[in-house]
């Protein structure tokens, strides 16, 4: 009689068992693999501000100066009306051909549409592919959503500080939209700023770019100078700060406290910037060094380091 050979298989105990260890080996794995991923999106992030600082500094090299948080030019016939401060620094981020294609449209928000890599983090959640897409906000153009950036120029430095917490009740130091006269945008985002000069706490003592969310509607109930502000507050590279104050992308401009950690879209307040990762907020110095602040900063010292030359001495703990 010839014999049957049995053939060897996982019971449907084993199997559930080898299904249960993968299970739980990829439970472990998962944080480490995030862990990973957030490190190197939060590196990809501080190399974006080292190259905007460098940016700033070979500006200084070329012109004495620094940007202002935007240029503009009253003759409705000149041949470039409206510059972001983002667009100004086109050139020294090895982005001539946008910034050439803006020069031929007349003004830097009309290249809206455009995404940058170089001022989008790739921690922004609030940005799909570097644009805002949220349905209310446009490109100039027409597009499905305006170009945003999740890094904003420190007001303080890069705009007339004079005006840095706008008081309604004086309207000599107050810009809104539109400007309450004899408030000009020319006063307030020239700052004229320079390394030479401007820094007298020291560069390194000086915050002059931080991240926040390139999304920060906040609230529906926003109102700025008595106009509703939620459909404007994306903050799209393209656009120089005195056209649709306070969402155009700044930091150090009407409020003085230190980042938000992670918070929701109505959470978000757009007069600050946000920390995207649990790490802290990335910020460039004014020497050109980038450094991680701790949302619990204490706002006294956040202020400090926001103004250039008060004349205080900043914490050694920050």
């Amino acid at each position: 009689m010839v014999g049957i050979k049995k053939t060897s298989g996982f019971t449907l105990i084993e199997l559930l068992v080898v299904i249960a260890i993968i299970a739980i080996l990829i439970g472990l794995l998962l944080p480490a693999v995030q862990k990973v991923r957030e490190a190197a999106n939060r590196t990809s992030s501080q190399n974006n501000l080292k190259q905007l600082a460098l940016a700033n500094h070979n500006f200084q090299s070329n012109f004495n100066r620094l940007p202002n948080m935007g240029r503009f030019d009253p003759n409705p016939s000149a041949p470039m009306r409206g510059e972001s401060w983002h667009f100004i620094l086109l050139p020294y981020i090895e982005a001539e051909n946008e910034a050439a294609e803006a020069a031929r449209r007349g003004a830097s928000w009309l290249i809206s549409e455009m995404r940058i890599k170089t001022f989008v983090s790739p921690m922004d959640v609030t940005l799909r592919d570097g644009r805002i897409t949220d349905g209310n906000f446009a490109s100039a153009n027409g597009g499905a959503g305006s170009a945003g950036t999740s890094y904003g120029p420190n007001f303080q430095v890069f705009g007339n500080k004079m005006y840095a917490y706008p008081d309604p009740s004086v309207p000599s130091r107050f810009y809104g939209s539109p400007a309450v006269a004899p408030v000009t945008r020319e006063m307030v985002a020239e700052g004229n700023a320079s390394l030479d000069s401007t820094f007298t706490d020291g560069t390194s003592n000086t915050i002059i770019i931080a991240e926040h969310y390139g999304w920060c509607p906040g609230p529906d109930t926003i109102v700025f100078n008595g106009t509703p502000q939620w459909r404007r507050l994306g903050h799209g590279w393209t656009l120089p700060f005195p056209l649709h104050p306070p969402g155009t992308a700044h930091i150090g401009y009407g409020s003085a406290l230190p980042p938000q950690l992670k918070p929701t879209a109505v959470q978000c307040d757009f007069f600050r910037p946000q920390a995207m990762s649990a790490g802290g907020c990335n910020v460039a110095m004014g020497d050109g060094s980038v450094r991680t602040v701790s949302p619990s900063i204490n706002p006294t010292t956040w202020r400090l380091l926001l103004d250039p030359s008060d004349g205080m001495p900043i914490p050694s703990n920050w």
